[in-house]
């Protein structure tokens, strides 16, 4: 089950050298403006510091575009809290809204079989499962959609929620988009992965559909998929390593139905309880 496939062809892995934060009370970073933050050390272990502004962005796109296109440059990860309408993490936040790992820790490099031991808990014994659980079954393999992804960062949907909100801005020093969660990830919910975990995870996500964190705080997450599935099953297999990762991704007890509403979605949400 180890995760080795090499990244598609068709998008340019984001790569930098992590960067320093910007001054505080900052205002521009790579000649994109933004609000006014500061450091802030991250509780927890990694005893790393981010930069986040207290203000929020009312049109958020504008300004996280021009970072995640700034990033190989800057070499700082831009993410966004969530709006009032979603809950509001506070500034600075609570321990377990933000918390990270070690920085001595080793990412395991192998994502996709932390999600298929994860995938087996909950649904590798069919004796015990429901029946409208088994389109679950079989565990599909690692999938990498077979349509080409064109976008070298994403770009807003009309009327999805991971720009309909307003938010605080993160700057999280990362060499991958990816990375940006061996620094803000969470220990405090239930069934969330340790952030080590997490972060390979995503890491094989960003490979395979070219997935970039957009929003996070504490139990919830936002990813934007460049290079999302395009059939039902390669939507299949996407769905069920979501479930995996989040057992609160999808409230449904109508599998087919999720499968086919992922197909071309370009932003893959998780919560969790």
């Amino acid at each position: 089950m180890a995760d080795h496939a090499p990244p598609p062809v068709d998008l340019a892995p984001l790569r930098a050298t992590p960067g320093a934060l910007p001054a505080d009370g900052a205002t521009s970073v790579a000649g994109v403006e933004v609000p006014a933050g500061r450091a802030l050390v991250v509780p927890g272990p990694s005893g790393r510091s981010i930069w986040a502004a207290p203000e929020h962005l009312t049109d958020p796109w504008p300004v996280v575009g021009q970072l995640q296109r700034a990033f190989p440059e800057t070499g700082l990860w831009p993410l966004l809290t969530f709006g009032a309408a979603w809950g509001d993490c506070g500034y600075p936040w609570s321990p377990h809204a933000l918390f990270g790992m070690p920085d001595d820790e080793v990412v395991p490099d192998d994502g996709g079989s932390i999600l298929y031991r994860r995938w087996r808990a909950n649904y590798g014994d069919s004796e015990y499962l429901d029946e409208y659980e088994l389109p679950m079954l079989p565990w599909p393999g690692l999938v990498t959609p077979t349509q080409p992804g064109t976008e070298r960062v994403v770009d807003p949907v009309g009327g999805s929620r991971a720009w309909s909100e307003d938010g605080q801005l993160m700057l999280v020093p990362a060499a991958r988009p990816a990375d940006a969660f061996r620094i803000v990830g969470t220990d405090g919910y239930n069934d969330y992965p340790p952030p080590a975990e997490t972060v390979a995870i995503l890491r094989s996500w960003e490979d395979r559909y070219g997935a970039l964190p957009l929003r996070f705080c504490g139990d919830r997450l936002v990813l934007g998929i460049r290079r999302p599935p395009r059939t039902v099953e390669e939507a299949r297999a996407a769905v069920i390593e979501m479930q995996s990762f989040s057992m609160d991704a999808f409230n449904t007890d109508d599998w087919p139905e999720a499968f086919e509403a992922m197909r071309g979605n370009p932003y893959w949400e998780f919560w969790w309880d």
